[in-house]
Parts: structure tokens; C-alpha cells; sequence
């Protein structure tokens, strides 16, 4: 048993050898781990929004909200209680035109993220 201050007790494997030996390494541990928060990551340029950039972010949401607007309709439709019967290719055209959209949504959400955080980092 090891009386650590604070009022801590631990127990260890071992003798007192052993216990010296883990709290050095223990302290070289904590120490490289201080160095490495110490040491500054490189500065990252902060790229200014290029015209098209900023375009591209004005009109994101109108965009989303289209695509949005688009994925709610196929969903409405694949919520019919007829949809099922219909013919398969149109069912699954429907299908994968309403997975298609969610692709498209996410890749939409990802830029507008993109392009806020670039944003924000310039300010």
C-alpha cells in the first residue's frame, strides 16, 4: 500500500522498487504529454472566401430547402397505402430517386458546414 498525499491510499503489485519505478515512468509520461499540448500546431492560413464561395453560400439554402421540399414529396408518395402495388420499376425508381436525394442532402448540409467554418475562421 502506497500513501499517495491527499489523503489517497493505493495498493500496488510489487515492492517499493517497483512503485518508484512506475511513478517515474508515470512522471516522464505526464511530461511528454505537457510538451505536446505546450507545442502550438502549425498556424493554418486562413483562406479567404473566394467569389464563387460565397455564391455557392448564399445559395445553399435556397437549395436545401428545394431538395428538402423534393424529399418530402417522394416520401409522401412512398406513404400511400398504394404505392407498394404499383409496378416495380416505378417503385423503385421512387426509390432510388429518394435515395438519390438524401445523397444530395448530405453532400448539401457538408458544403454549408464547410463553408460556414471557413467563414467564421476569417472573422
Amino acid at each position: 500500500m502506497v500513501f499517495e498525499g491527499s489523503g489517497q491510499v493505493n495498493e500496488y503489485v510489487g515492492g517499493y522498487a517497483d512503485w518508484q519505478q512506475y511513478k517515474t515512468e508515470l512522471a516522464k509520461s505526464i511530461e511528454s504529454d505537457k510538451k505536446s499540448v505546450k507545442e502550438k500546431p502549425k498556424s493554418v492560413k486562413k483562406k479567404k472566401l473566394s467569389y464563387n464561395d460565397q455564391r455557392e453560400l448564399a445559395q445553399l439554402p435556397a437549395t436545401i430547402e428545394q431538395l428538402e421540399a423534393k424529399q418530402t414529396e417522394l416520401n409522401n408518395q412512398i406513404n400511400t397505402p398504394t404505392f407498394y402495388q404499383q409496378d416495380h420499376d416505378v417503385v423503385a425508381q421512387t426509390l432510388k430517386a429518394l435515395e438519390s436525394m438524401e445523397g444530395e442532402l448530405e453532400v448539401s448540409y457538408a458544403r454549408w458546414d464547410e463553408l460556414e467554418l471557413m467563414t467564421e475562421n476569417n472573422e
